[in-house]
C-alpha cells in the first residue's frame, strides 16, 4: 500500500479531518498492526490499547501527516516505538511488584490479583534459585524476613560490608533475570 495514490488521496482527506478517510485508513491497516504488535507482547488486550493508542495519535497530529510519504512507514514507526515503550513500562511495573510483593507478602490479596501475584511469585522463586546460596541467604533475611544489615551480618557472623555488597550483587542479579524473563513473555 506504501505510497500509493490511494493512500495519498486518503492522508489528504485525513489532512482535512475527514473521519470516513481515517476510517478507511485503519481497516486497511488493522489487521497487519495488530499482527505485528501482537508477535512483540502476546496480549491481544494490550496490543489493541497499542493499536488504538497510536490511531489516536495519527488523528490527532492529522493535520502534520504529510501525504507525499508513506503512511504505512508512519504508521509501523509509531506502531512500534509505542510497542517498545509498553515494553518497558510493563518491566517496570513487575520490577516495583517484585519489591512491593517482597516487601508485603502477609498482604491480603484481591481475587482479580491472585493469578498475576501467582505468576509473578513464581517468576521470582526461580529468580532465587538461580542465585548463590550465600547471596541468596542474604536477600531472603533482608527482603523477606526485614533484618537489618547489622543484624544479618551478626546472624551470618560476616561483615557489614559483605552483606551490603552480596546483597548489592543478588539484587542486581534478580533484576537481570526478571527483565530477561519479562523479554520473553
Amino acid at each position: 500500500m506504501g505510497c500509493s495514490s490511494e493512500n495519498r488521496r486518503l492522508v489528504q482527506k485525513l489532512n482535512r479531518g475527514d473521519e470516513s478517510a481515517f476510517e478507511e485508513l485503519y481497516l486497511n491497516y488493522r489487521a497487519r498492526a495488530f499482527g505485528l504488535v501482537h508477535r512483540y507482547l502476546k496480549d491481544s488486550d494490550l496490543t489493541e490499547d497499542v493499536i488504538q493508542d497510536v490511531f489516536v495519535k495519527i488523528w490527532n497530529y492529522r493535520s502534520e501527516i504529510d501525504s507525499e510519504k508513506s503512511f504505512e512507514a508512519l504508521l509501523f514507526t509509531f506502531l512500534k516505538n509505542h510497542t517498545l515503550n509498553v515494553i518497558k513500562m510493563n518491566k517496570r511495573r513487575v520490577l516495583r511488584n517484585f519489591e512491593y510483593l517482597s516487601l508485603n507478602k502477609r498482604r491480603k490479596v484481591l481475587p482479580d490479583e491472585k493469578v498475576y501475584q501467582f505468576q509473578l511469585e513464581e517468576i521470582i522463586e526461580e529468580a532465587l534459585k538461580k542465585l548463590p546460596k550465600n547471596k541468596r541467604v542474604i536477600f531472603e533475611l533482608k527482603r523477606f524476613e526485614g533484618l537489618s544489615n547489622r543484624e544479618i551480618a551478626e546472624k551470618l557472623d560476616i561483615s557489614i560490608h559483605t552483606v551490603k555488597s552480596q546483597f548489592y550483587r543478588a539484587n542486581k542479579i534478580l533484576q537481570e533475570y526478571l527483565s530477561e524473563q519479562l523479554e520473553e513473555i
